[in-house]
């Protein structure tokens, strides 16, 4: 019975400023879901792969909760790869902690990209073709469904590196912006 935005402030975007300066109670329209190749379903079969650059979390973590919520099987292999600037970066952190820790089958990894701390055990770069091929070893042949999400480059970036790597591109649902 409630919706859940996760902005991001743009100072000079067109939207997120209307969106960050809403009080409660405020009425807006909304409307959608619009598109449809960019669902998941506890009821599809196979892995899942979720890549997020940054704020591209947001409707990852959709899927996730919806995972952990709502899925019948708990045995699914599901892994995230969150890339982000810096640990206070990563949207969502404390939640997805908690899924590392409850949930076995659940891979969540990070990647910091500017600001890496001492104590830091993630990866510290951007992602790239041997990232990938470690966080996915293993899965290629159980016909893992693929969603990657944020900066239109980051978008592109991955998903072509997925598939160089041997995923099949019909398994890849991309969401861009920027």
């Amino acid at each position: 019975n409630f919706v859940e935005f996760g902005v991001k402030l743009f100072d000079n975007g067109e939207v997120s400023p209307y969106l960050w300066n809403l009080a409660p109670g405020d009425k807006i329209e909304i409307k959608g879901p619009l598109g449809g190749h960019f669902i998941w379903s506890t009821d599809m079969p196979g892995p899942l792969v979720l890549i997020a650059g940054g704020s591209g979390i947001v409707p990852l973590i959709s899927m996730l909760r919806e995972y952990v919520r709502y899925s019948k099987n708990t045995e699914r292999e599901v892994v995230l790869l969150v890339s982000a600037f810096s640990r206070e970066k990563i949207p969502y952190y404390t939640e997805l902690e908690k899924y590392k820790r409850n949930f076995p089958n659940i891979k969540i990894l990070y990647t910091l990209t500017k600001d890496t701390p001492a104590d830091w055990t993630g990866f510290a770069r951007r992602v790239d073709k041997a990232m990938l091929a470690e966080i996915t070893s293993g899965l290629l042949d159980k016909m893992p469904i693929t969603y990657v999400c944020g900066p239109t480059g980051f978008v592109e970036a991955v998903a072509n590196t997925l598939v160089e790597i041997g995923f099949n591109p019909h398994s890849i649902k991309t969401e861009r912006f920027g």
